[in-house]
């Protein structure tokens, strides 16, 4: 093997353990503030979805909130 293919091997061996790194993060990192909610509609027909926990705020909350204390006087 010479060192071109080496370097080719390397980069692409990297590449899958970065992806793969990054969808267990990723994967973590949400399913931690969904809830999953069940509901059954009245010909038995039951549904199954993610609602975002609430007391999530949203970006744009935070964005609006940057400066502000957190604390009360």
């Amino acid at each position: 093997m010479d060192t071109k293919n080496t370097v080719i091997l390397l980069i692409f061996l990297l590449s899958v353990l970065g992806l793969m790194a990054g969808v267990s993060y990723t994967h973590f990192d949400d399913a931690a503030s969904y809830k999953e909610v069940i509901t059954e509609d009245d010909n038995g027909t039951i549904f199954i979805h993610l609602e975002k926990s609430e007391n999530d705020s949203s970006i744009v909350d935070r964005v609006a909130n940057i400066g502000k204390s957190n604390f009360t006087n």
